[in-house]
């Protein structure tokens, strides 16, 4: 499950590409086959992809295979959802929070509506149940877009609705109608929110924080210059921030350097630095072994596959 990794972008290839793709994925010489896909949204595109995976276990038999999909399954069926958890997908689905908040923002993502994202979450968890993988080892995660609607709804009921519709796993990133230092100031508050909630008993894994954590290298709250997730680690430019970071945040077509996305990881990477080093530091660092935990447990589902 490495971070950074190309991805594979359905809707932009035929299925011969999708093949030849798959192709050179087996004859790539690692011992592992990661196939990072996305677009998966429609019974002929979960078709291809099902072509693509017989096509390695084909062309490299007996190499280990670690499939993750990003999808919103609107139009696909349960057909679909069994076949993801018998190959232990790793699924990614687009969750807009509240479900006034979820639905404004349907015409721009073309998810489906709240209640059926909701009920693909749940079927997910419960097919994975069946098959005694845990919700925590499922690694079912929801990227929730935050938009203007998203503020408006406020940071508790949003990450309420995280927890309401059975997620264990949720990336916030900021949607392009709202400005970093908005976005910045909902995240805070939302962190808080989703610390709050750790500390009480459940498990909610904000994962910008917990990548944010992880690519620091340290617990400490170190100022941004000396962390090994500084501007001078970064390969792309030197306002960037932390290349990890760049390449699982940052969308493969956007390569714009020094803008927002760099003021909004900045800006992250500040407001991690600030909370550790304040009251609330003690608790995030133990709610950060507990997400590393959850980490572990899946590690441990996909390690009989690697």
């Amino acid at each position: 499950m490495s971070l950074g990794r190309p991805f594979i972008e359905l809707a932009a290839l035929s299925e011969a590409a999708a093949l030849a793709r798959a192709d050179r994925l087996a004859a790539a010489p690692s011992p592992v086959v990661d196939l990072d896909v996305r677009g998966a949204d429609s019974l002929p595109a979960v078709g291809v992809l099902q072509r693509m995976v017989d096509r390695l276990h084909e062309r490299a038999p007996g190499r280990p295979l670690v499939l993750s999909v990003t999808t919103n399954l609107g139009a696909t069926d349960h057909a679909a959802c069994d076949w993801l958890v018998q190959q232990g997908a790793l699924v990614t689905l687009a969750f807009d929070g509240p479900r006034e908040a979820h639905e404004a923002n349907r015409a721009r993502s073309g998810a489906p509506a709240h209640e059926a994202v909701v009920s693909w979450i749940r079927l997910l968890h419960q097919r994975f149940a069946e098959r005694g993988v845990s919700t925590v080892a499922a690694y079912v995660t929801g990227v929730l877009t935050v938009t203007g609607h998203t503020l408006a709804a406020g940071a508790d009921a949003t990450v309420g609705s995280c927890v309401e519709a059975g997620l264990t796993y949720v990336l916030l990133r900021r949607g392009e109608d709202v400005p970093p230092p908005a976005f910045l100031t909902f995240w805070r508050d939302a962190v808080r929110v989703v610390l709050a909630r750790n500390t009480g008993g459940g498990l909610l894994v904000e994962k910008r924080l917990a990548l944010h954590l992880e690519a620091r290298g340290s617990l400490d709250p170190r100022p941004r210059a000396e962390s090994p997730a500084s501007c001078a680690a970064c390969p792309h430019d030197a306002t960037c921030g932390s290349p990890l970071l760049r390449r699982y945040l940052l969308e493969e077509d956007e390569k714009r350097c020094g803008g927002a996305w760099c003021a909004t990881s900045m800006g992250t990477f500040d407001l991690v630095s600030t909370l550790l080093a304040s009251a609330e530091g003690g608790a995030l660092r133990d709610v950060y072994r507990t997400w590393m935990a959850a980490r572990d447990a899946v590690m441990a589902r996909l390690a009989p596959l690697r």
